[in-house]
């Protein structure tokens, strides 16, 4: 013992001693880390001490013999030997962590992927609102990553919706007849609702390589013109309708229904034999043809007799507004009298038009004005309002015959065709209007209250411009030509004699 001239070398071979005699291993000669002046060389810059941890959670001693304690602190086994616990030990080497950080990233890679997986597609703009029935509706985003438009919250008895919400008095959002671009490739027009308020109406797809420019949908194309279509049928078509340029109706004789999809006619089955000489619909699961002394209803569907019908009344035209505001004008009665019919989306009421409208031969025309407001043509073109209670006569034009086409072009305001006829007329007092060509002018369409079209006998097409009238298509064809429809500026549709079907489109 007196080869340990320091007392601090002596406790280090006592501490070895005890060591090894309570474990047989080896024991290893730590006297090496010992300086000649019983410093711990665990200072060193070899061991950081940040890296050092006590198992009990005390403070290592950067300066005793605990220092020697090196940086891959979860690889020290204790001195007994057993494997050390790193589940308590927080400020285990960095991999310690590695796996939650792992399933983090993992987590935001899934989410990531889900986002670029979505298939759905939006439906609205986030916290919008809408009227749908006497309620709103409030377009959300849905568990699937898109937004869709929550179930309807109804209005309070005493409140109807407008502008998206439930209120007690008009909230109108535009005026009846203008048109928007509700994106860049469809078209919303004004119209007056079943409340009596103007509102956006839900949006028509454009057509095929074309896109909504200034509220309208306009081809890119310069190659604009009319053509022939195959129609597959040889009746005489009388009239044509759609909803959409993808969802067309031509009626005509011998109960004759043709339907274009936006790629090609094809008959549909009417369920009578009779001839048809109108159609008119609110939407693609509401549409009405008329017979001479009957009603057809399309539901989305079939064709089939409507339990709200119509008796004893030669028809003649058919026109609406809503699904709540359906209109056909007819004769009944002896003596014959001119009447009026109104469809308010459950039945239909009788309406006596005054004495001096007689009806005439040739046609008679309806166009309803908005929810309180009509306009009704007869013999010799004589003219008759609707104000939303009774009906009155007006001037008129004393015209040849009676017009067989009306269209409004704003409130009060509208145009007449019929037998070399093109007339405008604002509130009671009409005009005739220079047409571009001799013709029997038998159906008239509005793009817009300054774009219209008219048809004729002997193939005539014409256009309205805002300023006059010209014609269109000549030499496409020499059919008699009844009735004419148009989805846009640039995509409208024309039907006559021996099923003839002509298209203006690029």
């Amino acid at each position: 013992m007196a080869q340990f001239s320091s007392p601090l070398r002596l406790a280090g071979v006592a501490v070895f001693a005890s060591l090894s005699a309570c474990n047989s291993d080896p024991i290893v000669d730590l006297s090496q880390s010992l300086d000649a002046s019983g410093a711990d060389a665990a200072t060193s810059s070899d061991a950081p001490t940040q890296d050092v941890n006590i198992v009990d959670g005390s403070t290592p001693d950067a300066t005793g013999p605990d220092a020697t304690v090196t940086d891959a602190a979860a690889d020290v086994a204790p001195v007994d030997g057993s494997t050390p616990d790193t589940s308590t030990d927080a400020s285990n080497t960095d991999a310690a962590i590695k796996p939650d950080a792992a399933a983090d990233a993992a987590t935001d890679a899934a989410a990531d992927a889900k986002v670029d997986a979505k298939t759905c597609v939006d439906k609205c703009t986030l916290s919008t609102q809408q009227c749908s029935g006497n309620g709103y509706t409030t377009c959300q985003l849905q568990a699937n990553g898109c937004t869709d438009w929550a179930p309807v919250i109804n209005c309070a008895p005493s409140e109807y919706c407008s502008a998206g919400q439930c209120v007690t008095s008009c909230l109108n959002q535009c005026t009846s007849g203008t048109s928007k671009c509700a994106s860049t490739t469809s078209v919303s027009t004004c119209g007056i609702q079943t409340n009596g308020c103007t509102e956006w109406n839900t949006a028509t797809a454009c057509p095929p390589s074309q896109s909504c420019v200034n509220g309208a949908c306009k081809s890119t194309s310069p190659s604009l013109g009319w053509k022939a279509v195959t129609s597959g049928s040889q009746q005489e078509l009388k009239r044509v309708w759609g909803s959409a340029y993808n969802d067309i109706f031509a009626v005509g004789k011998n109960g004759t229904i043709l339907h274009y999809d936006g790629v090609s006619w094809s008959p549909m089955a009417s369920g009578t034999s009779d001839d048809l000489i109108g159609v008119w619909g609110s939407g693609p699961k509401d549409v009405w043809a008329i017979e001479s002394a009957g009603l057809r209803h399309y539901d989305g569907t079939k064709w089939s007799t409507p339990t709200q019908t119509i008796t004893g009344v030669s028809m003649y035209d058919v026109n609406g507004t809503s699904a709540s505001d359906a209109w056909i004008l007819g004769q009944q009665g002896s003596p014959i009298a001119l009447v009026a019919y109104r469809f308010d989306g459950a039945s239909w009421t009788k309406h006596s038009l005054p004495s001096g409208i007689s009806w005439g031969y040739s046609g008679n025309v309806i166009a309803p004005n908005g929810a309180n407001r009509a306009w009704a043509a007869g013999n010799k073109w004589q003219i008759a309002k609707y104000n939303g209670t009774s009906w009155t006569a007006t001037t008129g034009n004393n015209g040849y015959e009676a017009p067989t086409g009306i269209v409004n072009v704003g409130t009060d305001k509208f145009w007449l065709v019929g037998y070399q006829q093109l007339t405008y007329c604002d509130g009671a007092t009409c005009s005739n209007v220079a047409a571009p060509a001799f013709a029997s002018w038998k159906g008239i369409a509005r793009v817009t209250d300054t774009d219209l079209w008219t048809v004729g006998s002997g193939g005539k097409i014409a256009r309205y411009n805002g300023q006059g009238w010209a014609l269109s298509g000549t030499g496409v064809s020499t059919a008699h030509l009844y009735g004419v429809w148009a989805s846009g500026p640039d995509d409208a549709w024309a039907v006559g004699e021996t099923g003839t079907i002509l298209h203006y489109s690029p």
